[in-house]
């Protein structure tokens, strides 16, 4: 006969049991996925924040940038990147960045990088994309994994990007208009030979640019004779050589154009050494290109080489392209596309000309408003 004082006693042992282990699971959390710690997805596909890491106090993001290459346009974007990087520190937040950029502008290179930086399962990813067909599934695998995706300086149609950073496609078109009113004001008149360097044939945004130059041309300045469109792949180098060329080929021509922001550079360089040996004088050639770089700045364009750029600041391109993921990531402020219109900086404005872009466009800042 079982004794009941036993039995007692085991019964109230296996309850204090089952209590031990029912709190125990509650307390417990599961770790969680680092593919989806920058949000959830919801019911349309895009991802949306968390809220706990603000809450906390303890912000720490993983962010990847894929620049189209090693190139100084990006190195200038990156300079802006790290600016932000540091500001957000100075707020407790922390930004583990990884920049991935391949030697030369390459698709196909450029959709390996984005393979594996989805591999890394990072909070967010940032690109440049070359060429949109290589990238866009792609870009829909991360998000569909909970990866926040935004584009900087470049776009394409059917993009799956939560939002873009940059001219926009509509304003690279506009560039190349607005350059052909630019260079046309540098040569003084509207019937010469000109020539353009058409950088990559197989980035976007490359191609956007020339279709709008040419267009404008053919529409409104019957008397410009477009000589020659030379692809120089973005390579300085390159577009120098393919300039000394055409002076030896056209020496009567007056304007060049370079839609990237190199090969305007390279021809200006072509110009100095054939002004150096005789064959131009300062003055005889105009040219200009995208991007106020630093030698372009200090060198090429007060010493007259250049005329000029149509530039959208990539500086502050690679600082709002932080700001924008930040204020998602930490404070679930909806994405923006942000366009950043080209303006003219000649050696007239060149000491200006940042201050006086921020200030005509205080207000694409969405998150401070």
């Amino acid at each position: 006969m079982i004794n009941i004082r036993k039995l007692l006693a085991m019964l109230l042992a296996l309850v204090l049991v089952f209590g031990l282990v029912a709190c125990a699971s509650s307390d417990t959390t599961t770790p969680a996925d680092t593919s989806s710690d920058s949000g959830s997805e919801d019911a349309s596909g895009d991802t949306t924040p968390d809220s706990d890491a603000a809450e906390s106090g303890n912000i720490e993001y993983d962010v990847v940038f894929i620049p189209k290459s090693i190139h100084e346009f990006y190195n200038i974007i990156r300079t802006g990147v790290d600016d932000a990087i540091a500001d957000l520190a100075e707020e407790g937040i922390t930004i583990n960045l990884t920049w991935s950029a391949a030697a030369k502008a390459d698709s196909s290179e450029q959709a390996r990088l984005l393979e594996s930086a989805i591999s890394l399962q990072p909070d967010a990813i940032a690109i440049a994309v070359i060429d949109g067909d290589m990238c866009k599934d792609l870009m829909q695998q991360a998000l569909d994994m909970g990866i926040s995706v935004i584009a900087f300086d470049t776009d394409f149609e059917g993009s799956p990007r939560q939002a873009c950073v940059g001219a926009g496609m509509d304003n690279q078109r506009l560039c190349g208009s607005q350059a052909v009113d630019m260079l046309v004001e540098g040569m003084g008149t509207d019937s010469a030979q000109i020539a353009v360097l058409s950088g990559s044939p197989t980035a976007e945004n490359h191609q956007i640019i020339l279709e709008g130059f040419t267009e404008r041309v053919e529409a409104d300045f019957p008397n410009l004779e477009i000589v020659t469109i030379q692809a120089d792949n973005d390579d300085l180098e390159t577009a120098t050589r393919i300039t000394e060329n055409i002076f030896a080929q056209y020496p009567d021509i007056q304007g060049i154009f370079g839609v990237t922001s190199s090969n305007g550079l390279g021809a200006g360089k072509a110009y100095q050494a054939a002004i150096a040996s005789g064959q131009f004088e300062l003055g005889d050639v105009t040219i200009l290109d995208k991007t106020l770089t630093e030698e372009k700045r200090t060198d090429m364009i007060p010493a007259g080489y250049m005329y000029g750029v149509l530039d959208s600041p990539p500086y502050i391109m690679g600082y709002y392209a932080v700001q924008m993921i930040n204020a998602y990531l930490t404070d679930g402020i909806p994405y923006q596309d942000i366009e950043m219109p080209y303006r003219a900086a000649t050696a007239e404005n060149l000491d200006t000309f940042t201050d006086n872009y921020l200030e005509e466009f205080a207000d694409l800042e969405y998150w401070n408003q």
